[in-house]
């Protein structure tokens, strides 16, 4: 199974284009997206353009997601601190020495079925700066 978490501020949600997430989830095959409330419109913008269904739940648990979904790959849109706890769950650290991840950015975690984490990659922006380019210049 693995997780692709995209690093959601709340409130904010307009801080990213829906499109540079898309074109790099584009890539794999996933069947879910999950968000919280807050999240709701940005995930509900990404599962119409990714052509997969989308769960808003009230107390968004990435790990009942992990749980729930063996051999499916979702995506979840979710606060920083909720990325930074499962990431420092997942490699085995001290949450303080996950860096805080940006808006729109990706964090990828697979999940053996014996429960083995593996982390993929951590907060991911490169993909970001395609249409900020558009606009005169990269961040």
């Amino acid at each position: 199974m693995e997780l692709a978490l995209v690093g959601h501020v709340l409130g904010d949600e307009q801080s990213f284009d829906v499109d540079d997430v898309v074109r790099r989830l584009q890539v794999d095959t996933w069947s879910t997206v999950y968000a919280d409330p807050s999240a709701s419109a940005f995930a509900f913008a990404l599962g119409a353009e990714l052509g997969i269904h989308v769960a808003v739940e009230p107390e968004l648990s990435l790990s009942d997601v992990v749980r729930r979904n063996a051999g499916r790959n979702v995506v979840a849109v979710c606060g920083q601190e909720s990325t930074r706890a499962f990431i420092a769950r997942a490699a085995g650290v001290d949450q303080d020495v996950v860096p805080i991840p940006r808006r729109g950015s990706l964090s990828r975690v697979r999940v053996s079925r014996s429960g083995t984490f593996s982390l993929m990659s951590l907060n991911e922006t490169l993909y970001l700066h395609r249409s900020s380019s558009k606009k005169g210049g990269i961040e």
